[in-house]
């Protein structure tokens, strides 16, 4: 059956934009709204004079431990680094910086009054640290890489390492690490606290440069302090930010910020700041101000979680923007629901654009786009949106910006890992819609250009082809929903058609309303795909509806998406379940269950580890005689798709006396003195049993001793005997014995 082709439509906007000067250029809208380029380079496109000095300076490379370092003078460093080549090395230093500061482009762009300042090409190293700053425009580490343009192209090389360090600022404009003018900061399991306004805990400013990020805890306090602020390329891996006031990320210009490797982020804006009138989580935008290179800005999450505790989710404005999420728990706290709000804010501005790639994502809520604006919305793989579009938008201060809506476009891309979907959760208008993926109406109308699309409706409800936004039909014949169909062997509508009035072809069969079985619901894991076969009785695949399947090689709970296609509409999830592999270990045996004594600790070992599993053990290992319990905990490799069938295991072992040995046989008259080699004690044993037999004879006597030599006495003269030795202890009422020793033949008895 032919299916309905339409032509997407793309809108392209070009951006024109003016904005206000940032006071110490965090927040967006700064402090005081004042003029583009006041107090700095206007533009970034003319020079000033930057004079640095600093309570201590530090010219050539070299190792710096466990020094204090403090300035109280404005605009003074506490400590100035500033070298060519080579490494300085700061280790476990005590920084200070207070007195009262400033907010004029020579504290944000030249890092003027900052704690650490580092310039002219050298690295630094910092670890195990603390910096503290009360001054405002005190930036705690600063690198500054000679080139304060707005290109971001340039540097002198100027690069701070800083890892295990502890920094707090309280002031004003006082971010945590600091990079402009091309520099870098390799940071590493810091944690920052910032309390001022404009106090970024990861900052840049002009000429940007890199900023990379692992793990650690960074937290902003104040108003225009996001958790990141960045007009460059910042990288954060594994990382907690928290933003308690402003936006949780504000991306300027051509700036980036790429989160992965489980980095959370948690945003409660609840004070606007300057020209920025929305409240929001992740803000992307361009001031104009001349601090930030034009261009697209990109926010890019893979994994890790997104908190919006107020306002919207994203918000992108006066910019070209591109937000890229995959599979990131998002958890939007704001009672509106917003997800995303692509729309004018506090600059003059003829529009912006916004392209939204989701794969493998979860996306909740409503995504606001005004008249002038457009967005551009991906969905790969097994991507889910549950919501609706909106043009009528209103800022935080109450303020329409936007009474329609402006250009959507959907486009939907099926991958190995699902069929992308939408949930409607009202009724939604979008410009286009092309690709392959399913569409839940809900109870609810899409419109597609002028065209409305509803539940039962032919050609939208799985997408395979561009939605158009006209209403001609195409006069081919072929156009399924004019009564036209060919009637030939593969119409639905001949003689094989089921009799319950479930034809395909009459546009009436929803399969949400119809018994959808899978071959299983329940199998094992093998690291292996499961792909149970679905089965709707009278319907057949791939003509009537697809299949898809989401988490369906580990253990836990699989999903299989079906959606109707051609005249049948409507979206169905079945889940079945992937239970773990059992591991079988039904027995563990040691390498040797006896161990003889050394004086020394020694251990048990199992004779061999089985497959699949990790085995950790108690109770390995012992010194002196006696009994000992080895316990072994046996977990799978891969917990989350094995289990064993007995995960511990009591192995007993002992330690026996070391084989004592007979030195020397002396005969006497009618008696025989046995001397050993050593004492009891030096086999770990209390005592000897000695046992003796006359040459000829077969049958042993023994008797015991304490001390390293006994007499036998009662002996017959001119015989021979044989004599042999171990030793023993007995401890809590058991008996330990060495093996024998070799038989040692004396001479004549006298």
């Amino acid at each position: 059956m032919k299916r309905r082709i339409l032509t997407a439509i793309v809108l392209s906007i070009m951006l024109v934009a003016t904005s206000t000067y940032v006071a110490w250029a965090d927040g967006p809208g700064g402090k005081d709204g004042g003029d583009p380029g006041q107090g700095g380079e206007p533009g970034g496109g003319s020079s000033v004079s930057i004079s640095w000095s600093g309570a201590t300076e530090i010219t050539s490379a070299g190792t710096y431990a466990d020094q204090s370092y403090s300035s109280a003078t404005d605009g003074e460093n506490s400590v100035l680094i500033r070298h060519t080549d080579g490494t300085v090395y700061l280790s476990a230093p005590t920084v200070s910086k207070t007195g009262s500061g400033g907010s004029s482009d020579e504290y944000s762009f030249y890092g003027i009054n900052a704690a650490v300042m580092c310039k002219d090409g050298g690295t630094t190293k910092i670890t195990d640290g603390e910096i503290t700053t009360s001054a405002d425009g005190a930036n705690a580490v600063f690198s500054y890489g000679g080139y304060p343009s707005t290109d971001n192209t340039n540097t002198d090389g100027t690069t701070v390492e800083i890892e295990g360090t502890s920094i707090y600022t309280t002031g004003n404009g006082a971010g945590g690490i600091m990079t402009t003018g091309g520099g870098t900061t390799v940071a590493k399991n810091l944690t920052v606290t910032t309390s001022g306004g404009s106090s970024a805990p990861i900052r840049t400013d002009r000429g940007g440069g890199d900023v990379d990020v692992t793990g650690g805890t960074y937290t902003s306090n104040g108003t225009g302090s996001p958790a990141v602020y960045s007009v460059t390329d910042v990288d954060v891996s594994g990382a907690v930010l928290t933003s308690n006031k402003s936006e949780g990320v504000v991306i300027e210009g051509a700036g980036s910020v790429e989160f992965k490797d489980g980095t959370t982020l948690t945003g409660n804006n609840t004070a606007l700041n300057g020209n920025a009138q929305f409240y929001n989580t992740v803000m992307i935008y361009q001031s104009m101000s001349g601090d930030a290179s034009e261009g697209t800005s990109l926010f890019t999450m893979e994994g890790g979680e997104i908190v919006s505790k107020n306002g919207h989710v994203f918000h992108i404005t006066n910019t070209d923007g591109k937000v890229n999420l995959t599979d990131v728990t998002i958890t939007n706290e704001d009672s509106d629901q917003v997800l995303l709000s692509v729309c004018d804010d506090g600059w003059s501005t003829s529009g912006q654009t916004a392209v939204v790639t989701a794969t493998d994502q979860t996306l909740e809520g409503k995504m606001l786009v005004g008249s002038n604006s457009t967005l551009t919305l991906k969905l790969n793989g097994a991507s889910i949106w549950t919501g609706t579009t909106d043009g009528s938008i209103t800022n935080g201060k109450g303020t329409s910006v936007s009474s329609s809506l402006g250009e959507v476009a959907v486009v939907m891309a099926e991958t190995d890992s699902g069929t992308p979907e939408i949930v409607l959760t009202e009724d939604m208008s979008i410009s286009s819609i092309s690709g392959t993926g399913c569409i839940d109406y809900n109870g609810y109308t899409l419109t597609v250009g002028s065209k409305e699309y509803t539940a039962g409706s032919p050609g939208v409800s799985t997408i395979t082809e561009a939605e158009d936004t006209d209403s001609s039909d195409p006069a081919d014949g072929s156009d399924p929903a004019d009564g036209s169909d060919p009637a030939d062997s593969s119409d639905p509508a001949d003689e094989s058609d089921p009799e319950d009035g479930s034809d395909p072809a009459d546009g009436s069969v929803s399969i949400s309303e119809m018994s959808v079985e899978l071959a299983y619901v329940e199998t094992t894991y093998d690291g292996e795909e499961k792909t149970p076969a679905v089965t709707i009785a009278g319907l057949t695949e791939g003509r009537d509806y697809t299949v898809s399947y989401s988490s369906n090689v580990n253990a836990g709970t699989a999903k299989v998406k079906v959606c109707g296609i051609g005249s049948c509409s409507g979206t169905v999830t079945k889940e079945f379940t992937i239970h773990k592999q059992v591991i079988s270990i039904s027995k563990l045996k040691l390498k040797s269950s006896t161990l003889t004594y050394t004086g020394k600790k020694q251990s048990v070992k199992l004779s061999s580890t089985p497959a699949l599993v990790s085995v950790t053990s108690s109770g390995i290992s012992g010194k002196k005689v006696g009994t000992y319990t080895a316990v072994f905990t046996v977990t799978p490799l891969d917990p989350d798709n094995m289990q064993v069938s007995q995960s511990t295991f009591e192995l007993t072992w002992k330690i026996i006396p070391a084989t004592a040995s007979v030195k020397s046989l002396t005969p006497g008259t009618k008696k025989l003195t046995v001397k050993m080699t050593a004492k009891p004690g030096t086999e770990g044993a209390s005592a000897y049993k000695i046992a003796y037999k006359q040459k000829g004879t077969s049958t042993w006597k023994y008797t015991t001793t304490t001390s390293q030599s006994l007499t036998i006495k009662r002996l017959t003269k001119g015989k021979r005997y044989y004599v042999k030795v171990r030793a023993y202890k007995k401890v809590s009422g058991k008996t330990y014995y060495s093996a024998w020793s070799e038989a040692k033949l004396s001479k004549k008895i006298k």
